[in-house]
């Protein structure tokens, strides 16, 4: 299952170069730098709007270790 839509960025942790968004469903999404669209450094701040494609994960996928039930496959900076 996919979900397209607007996020916003709940966290991230620049030095591992990931974070935590939460999108306009309610429900919150992990994302890679390498999913960030666009040039120069690719990160994120907290607070910040993105849009972008997210994909469900199994679910088998133990979502307890960081509480996101969505993976980022894209990421636009707004």
């Amino acid at each position: 299952m996919t979900w397209a839509g607007e996020a916003i960025v709940e966290s991230w942790n620049r030095d591992e170069g990931w974070g935590v968004l939460l999108l306009g469903n309610g429900e919150r999404a992990w994302a890679h730098f390498s999913m960030i669209r666009g040039s120069g450094f690719r990160a994120l701040a907290p607070g910040q709007r993105v849009a972008g494609e997210f994909e469900r994960r199994p679910a088998n996928y133990p979502v307890e270790d960081d509480r996101c039930a969505w993976i980022a496959q894209t990421v636009h900076r707004e």
